[in-house]
This record gives C-alpha cells, structure tokens and sequence, in this order.
C-alpha cells in the first residue's frame, strides 16, 4: 500500500505520573524544539479538533513515522485546555506498553512553539471499512475473522483497564487492525484515569469535541479503498459521528446510558462501548441508528437516555445466540449486569471462537461436556462405547453389532442422543425465568425458540433408535430399562410443540413491543396526545411524563377523569360497553393500569374516643362500641377509625410522599394468571356461579403473587401504595363513606346473600349490606372508587410488598416499610367476599404467613411511573 493511502494507527495514552503544569512541562521538554533538523514532514494525513496527524521522515533512523502536531490556534480561553488534554494523551499513550497500543517515540515542541509527539506510522483499515467488508466477504474477512480482531482488542483494553485507564471513546473507527494481523486501539484523546479528574478537566474541566476525527477535507483525501460508503448503507450514521463538544465526551452510539448521562464512568462504561462494537459488526449498523437514515447526535444521546437500541435479534436472526448473549451483556443499562472487566468479556469471546462454553448464554456441567464432545469426537466414541458396555452389559454387544454397517457413522451420537432428557429438562426450566416479555428478553425467547425447535426435531431421530435398541437387544432386563428411556424422552419431546408455540408467541411480543408502545405511528400518536393532555389536568400538577414501554394510553375514566393504559403483553385492548361506558372485561382481555399522581397521604387510622354512659369506660363489646360510635366527637373526622385494632400501625402515618405510579384498575383476573402461569390453582374456577375466567384470581401465597406480577410485568404494591390506591383522596374508613351500608354496589363482602346461604354465624357478617353474591364476582361489577378502582374493598383480599412492619414508617417515594427482617410474616388489605366489613376498611390490614394460600386471596399489581 503506498504511503499516501495509509490510514494513521497511531493515537495513544496511559496515566501521566508528573503533575507539571502544561507550561512546566513544555519547559522541560523545549530540548526537542525545531524538530525540522530530525524530521521531513512528508504531508498531512489527518486533521481533527486537536491538532493534525503528519507523516514525517526521519532521517537519522531512516523511517517513515506519523506526528502528531497540536493545533495552531485554539478558540479564546481555549489554549489551556487544548494543551493540557494534548499533553495527557501523550503521556498516558506513551505509559499504555502493550502491543495492542502504539507507541510514543518522541515528546518536543517544534520552531513555532506547537507541541508534538511522534509514533510509529502503521498501514491498514479501521473496523468501519473491515465490517463493510465482512458483510461484502471480500479480501477474505469473514465474521469470524473479525470477532478475533475484537478479541485482542478487548485484551488491549484489558490491559488499559489494569492501569487504571477509562478509553471513553471506543468505537469501529478507532479499532484499527494493520495486514499481518497486528490489531491496536487508537485515539486516547479523551481517556482518563480512573477516579480522578484528567488534566483537562483540571485545566478548565471541559473536555474537547471530536478531536482525531478528519475533518471532511481531510477524509476526502483518503482513498475510495479505505473509506465507508454511506451509499452502499454501510455504517451510515453511526460511523459519522463525532465526540460532542462540553460535558460528554464520545461517540452516541457507542455511550453507555451512564456516560450520555454525564455520571461518573468506569471500566464498564469500555465494556458496554465494546458490547456496541460487536452490536455493530452483527446487525450491519451502529445501536440507534437506521440504513441510509442520519441521525442528529443529539437525538441519538436523547434515545439512550430513554431506553436501550432496538433489539439485536430482531435486526440479526442468524446470529448464533451465544453472540447475541454476549452482546446483551455487554450492553446491559445496568453497569451491575455487565460483565465485570473487559478481561470477562473477552474470555467468553476466546470462548465462542474456540467451540467452549459461552458463560454469559449458557453454563453447567453437561453444557461444558456437549462442547467437550464437539472438540473430541475421536475420544468421545470411546466413551459412547463405554457407556454402551455399562449400560446394557451383553445386551450392548447386540446393539453395536447391529449398528454397525449403515449406522456406524452414527452410533455414537445415538447413544449420547439421550443427552436430550437433560436438554429437554434445562429448556423447561429457563422458560420460567423468559418473563416478561419485554425486548430485553427477546434475544433469549429467540434462542429458547430455536433450541427447542431443533430439539423437537429430534423425535423422528429417537423413535428410530427405539426401534434399532428394540430389535437389538438380547437381554430383556437391559432392554425394558433402554426403552423405558427412550419412551420418556420421546413422551416429553413429543409435548414440546405446545410449550413451544406458546414461548414464541411470548417471543413475537417481545420482539415487537418497542414498536407497537413506543416508535409506532400509532404509538407515537397515542402517546403524544396523552403526554399533553396529562400536563395539562390539575390532579396531576403539571405531570409531564414520557411513553412507557409496554403501555399504550387508552383515554380518561369518565368518572375519575384520570387516564388509563392497556398493557400490551398481557392480552387484548378493552374495549367500552355502550350503555354504561365502562370497560368490558372478557378472559382476553389484558391489564387496564390507572396512573395515579404523585400524593402526600396517610398511612393508618386513629382511635375514636368512645365512653359507654352508663359505665363511664370504653365500651368492651364490638357491638355497644359501634351503637355509641356515631356520638363521639371523634366521629366523621379525618382518619379517625371505629373498627381500628391492634393489627394496625401502632403509629399513625400522615405525611407520606408518594411518587406517581399505575395502579391496575382491577384484581388480576384468572384468565390474566393462566395467560402467563399455565395453570389457576384457584379454588373458585369451575362454574359460572363460583368463579370463571374474568373473576379474581386467588388460592395464591405472597410469592405465588409476586411471580404472577413480575410476568405480568409489575409488581406488588406497598402497604403505603395500597393504601393510597384504596383510599383515592377520602379520609374516612371506607372510600364510600363514613358507615358499613355505604358499601351496598361499592363491594362484595360477607353480607346478607352471604349469610342466607348458611356461611356464617349469626353477628359474623354484615347485615347492611346484600351484594348478591355468595363468592367472588367477576372484577369491575361493582361501583369503582374516587380513582376508578374496582373492588378495592372485598372480593379478595389483596397481597402488598411489605413483610409485617408495625412502627418503621413508609419511605418517600414507593412507601415501603422495611425493618431489616427476614421472616414470614406478610400482609394483605382490603377484605373479600368471605370477611365483614369491619375487614374491609382502608385502614384494616391482616397479618398473614407468605406461604399460606387461602381461596380468598388475590393480588392488585402496579407499575412504576418510569422518569
């Protein structure tokens, strides 16, 4: 390649070990000054916001070098700044010894005061040019080719990592990889030492902006060979963006959240650029960016601030999946999810390219033994053989015999064949853990898919060897125990097709979200209309939230006046009956989630002061108490509570600040449940009297609740949000009112119908009230609170959050109550079918054992209002 079609491969970095001032340290280095005695500039190679990249002879050692030359003229202000950051890349460059960086030669300061240093002048392409030509498979470059490139790569920054070094601005461009093999990571020009401020920063603490990016003169120099074209839909956007000017420094698509965030980095923000890198080479473009579509730097940072790029598998459907898993880790929003240090991640490339185990998709012994057989077929025959000569004794004899001719390719692999009981076995328990489905877990539901997919087809294979071990087989003993095997794995191979469905239904969901909630038309529409007419509605005080993945705005509940979503993922969009403009709930139907606004409630109720006048002492019996209630001076004022006991608070919680959050509008459903659980444990589910499809789910322990919430993709309320929800503004023990009869059409309790049907003792329900029901009601049948909640008093009791905390108070924000403990003890709000209403009050909580399952009780989930 001559030497005017050379891409520069030399920009570097470490840790400066003086703390010189960049004047100071010019001083002591003027020794090099008029560099024009050492060196023949030779031309210019590239230019960017720092300074100019020279090719230079030098004489003396005869060879070609590139120099790097400061900038002659920096903005007003801007010399300290610009020199400081010029000098720590430098040093930090010339500290980096590892094969992966190149070198520093030579710090000066040349005839005109500028300063300089010089590096080794290296000839090849950049990532940008080497994945267009991966996905071309010209020159030889093939995706593995390129995964080895990205593995030292990794290792170089290992190493950087190891010295406290933060690149902060790895992308394609600045991985360069030169004809034999040699692969280094470029531009150190932004790095920084780990826990402390660059010197830059300390300069004037505000970094530089798309330093070593060649300017478009520049760039246009290069040669056709060794540039991306944007025509061809190569790397369009992400490969033209540059480091933007202030606080953040970088490329957007290649950030993590954190650093588009401006927060404090560490290794793990490399980690997650590298994860992007690969993100890049397997979906044919950069995260956040779109073929032959630009898009402005600004509005990239503003999509990784709001959540993570579209999902690689629904971009990349061959990858293999170990890659996708590798990517998601490396990509994970949470720096804690991450792998650890780049040293992991290139492990678990070295892994993948290497035919072992790939920690970050799959880990386990007999994982680590399938990858063993892959890579030993020789020795891994032997083994079948032996397992042949274990299992099956002289029967085994018989077997191999009649395996041999037209099955002696293959005998092995049919006796490792019962392997599948096991991959059979791994598959059913990671589908419990695919929940939600959300895009996070898509690229999973895709492998999931794809495994069980090629397991099924598999049976075929199977019931042939059944019939081989059938017809082989001299031993009856040895052969009743094969085939009994053999029988299994096919009876649970043959099941897999439903559960199969099933999944990706759950995988074409998740692959979709994103746009059916969020950048769809339709979606964009909803959620623009909502987000303004939501600011502009005095309960909400001005609340101006953004679109939340998952949910699609429905309307205003023509009696609260508050707004309403659907949740996709769960089922159907209701739909409003004519007559009485509510929601009509069928089984299909999926969650109606209310967005409650931020509040200042209470949590608990206080005493009523009652004197029985004819003994002058608190009445001791419920009844007397409740006959002379009405006349005491406490009655009727805000949170005083007649039915108040000793299960509740022992301290009256009043000014509890809670964040705005969704509420479900009603109890999950039993058909919701089944949707996302594949079996109802209900107690009431058989007939239309009892229960059914559209009445409450129960029969459920608190972790029973908390599984169904989290793949419904919510979770439990606290105590204090519970509350809140319940009470919907009002202050007295029941958010219809004062007295037990508010509560006819607001509540399914233990009443009168209740009663006639011989369920309880006389006294031990609620006379006031008849609701017509003897069990649970479908959800939404009775008259909705202030908030447009159903049934918050009766139907089923209600799990919360919280273990059972009696003093500790509500947190802000979420209210959770935690003292530390660990034990059992839970609790459940809001009465049911089967309690008075004395249970039912806003205020009533229940102590209950988180493993006890009782056939009126259900769950109420909720969702966080994401910022």
């Amino acid at each position: 390649m001559s030497s005017h079609e050379s891409k520069d491969l030399s920009a570097g970095t470490p840790a400066p070990s003086t703390n010189l001032t960049g004047d100071a340290l010019l001083a002591r280095i003027r020794r090099n000054t008029a560099p024009e005695a050492r060196y023949e500039v030779r031309g210019e190679i590239a230019r960017g916001g720092m300074g100019a990249i020279l090719e230079v002879w030098e004489g003396d050692l005869r060879r070609t070098l590139a120099m790097k030359v400061i900038r002659a003229r920096a903005e007003p202000g801007d010399e300290a700044q610009l020199l400081a950051r010029f000098l720590e890349e430098a040093q930090i460059t010339a500290q980096l010894t590892h094969p992966g960086v190149i070198p520093v030669h030579v710090l000066g300061v040349d005839g005109e005061g500028r300063a300089f240093f010089t590096m080794p002048l290296v000839r090849g392409h950049d990532l940008d040019h080497v994945f267009g030509l991966v996905r071309r498979a010209e020159e030889g470059w093939s995706q593995t080719r390129a995964l080895a490139v990205l593995l030292k790569a990794c290792e170089t920054m290992a190493y950087a990592h190891s010295r406290g070094v933060i690149h902060r601005d790895l992308k394609p461009a600045n991985v360069m990889t030169g004809a034999f093999g040699e692969v280094y990571v470029m531009d150190w020009g932004v790095a920084k030492i780990a826990g402390r401020a660059d010197r830059a920063q300390r300069a004037e603490d505000a970094p530089r902006a798309q330093d070593e990016q060649p300017d478009a003169h520049a760039r246009s120099k290069a040669p056709a060979s060794e540039r991306v074209s944007s025509e061809r839909g190569e790397l369009d956007a992400g490969s033209d963006l540059h480091t933007l000017e202030g606080a953040i420094v970088g490329t957007p698509s290649f950030m993590s959240p954190e650093q588009a965030a401006g927060s404090e980095l560490d290794a793990r923000s490399d980690v997650y650029a590298m994860g992007a890198i690969l993100y890049t080479l397997l979906a044919g473009r950069a995260p956040y960016t779109a073929p032959h579509v630009r898009t402005p730097p600004i509005e990239i940072l503003r999509q990784i601030q709001a959540g993570p790029p579209r999902a690689l598998a629904q971009i990349a459907t061959d990858v293999a999946p170990e890659l996708l898993s590798i990517c998601e880790k490396a990509m994970a929003r949470d720096p804690a999810a991450r792998y650890p240090d780049m040293q992991a991640m290139a492990e678990d490339l070295r892994a993948f390219l290497e035919g072992r185990v790939v920690r970050a998709h799959r880990t386990g012994a007999w994982i680590e033994f399938r990858k063993w057989v892959a890579r030993n077929r020789g020795m891994a025959g032997a083994l079948a053989a032996l397992i042949v000569a274990m299992l099956l004794g002289t029967g085994g004899v018989a077997w191999t015999q009649k395996l041999k001719g037209d099955l002696e390719k293959d005998r092995n692999a049919r006796i490792l064949g019962l392997s599948d009981t096991k991959v059979a076995r791994d598959l059913r328990d990671q589908e419990g853990e695919l929940w939600p489905a959300v895009p996070d877990k898509s690229q999973a539901l895709v492998t999931w898919v794809r495994d069980a997919q090629e397991l099924e087809g598999r049976i075929g294979y199977h019931r042939e060897t059944r019939n081989l071990v059938a017809a082989a087989h001299e031993s009856a003993q040895n052969e009743a125990w094969l085939l009994e095997q053999l029988d299994l794995l096919i009876k649970d191979l043959e099941s897999f097709p439903e559960l199969t469905l099933k999944v990706a239904a759950r995988r074409d969901v998740a692959l979709s979200l994103e746009e059916r909630t969020v950048t769809g038309a339709d979606a964009r529409s909803r959620w623009a209309a909502a987000i303004e007419d939501i600011a502009q509605i005095p309960a909400y005080s001005g609340l101006r939230i953004r679109p939340q993945l998952g949910l699609l705005p429905l309307e205003r509940d023509p009696q609260s006046g508050l707004w309403e979503f659907w949740s996709v993922a769960t089922g159907e969009e209701p739909v409003r009956e004519p007559e009485t403009r509510r929601w009509n709930i069928l089984p299909e139907t999926g969650l109606v989630f209310v967005l409650l606004p931020a509040s200042r409630t209470a949590v608990g109720s206080k005493p009523l002061t009652v004197i029985d006048p004819e003994t002058g002492d608190r009445p001791t019996a419920w009844a007397r108490f409740f006959e002379l209630a009405p006349g005491s001076s406490d009655w009727g004022q805000p949170y005083h509570d007649p039915g108040r006991d000793s299960r509740e608070p022992e301290q009256f919680f009043e000014d509890v600040d809670l964040a705005p959050l969704f509420a479900s509008k009603y109890e999950v459903t039993q058909a919701q449940w089944l949707r996302v659980c594949d079996e109802n444990p209900s107690q009431h589910h058989d007939s239309a009297s009892l229960g059914g499809p559209t009445h409450p789910m129960e029969t459920l322990s608190w972790f029973d609740a908390v599984k169904g919430a989290e793949r419904l993709g919510a979770s439990l309320p606290t105590e204090a949000q519970w509350e809140f929800m319940c009470r919907a503004g009002s202050t007295s023990p029941f958010s219809s009112g004062l007295e037990y009869v508010t509560l006819q059409d607001h509540a399914n309790i233990a009443d009168a119908t209740f009663q006639r049907g011989g369920n309880l003792s006389e006294g031990s329900h609620t006379p006031e009230v008849d609701d017509g029901y003897a069990c649970h009601a479908p959800v939404g049948r009775f008259e909705p609170n202030p908030f447009g909640l159903h049934d918050v008093h009766g139907n089923v009791w209600e799990w919360c959050l919280d273990r059972l905390v009696t003093t500790v108070p509500p947190r802000a924000r979420d209210g959770l109550r935690d003292d530390g403990g660990t034990g059992l003890e839970g609790t459940i709000r809001g009465g049911s079918w089967n309690t008075g209403a004395r249970s039912c009050r806003c205020a009533n909580r229940y102590n209950f054992d988180r493993n006890n399952t009782d056939g009126d009780v259900g769950f109420r989930p909720v969702r966080i209002l994401e910022d």
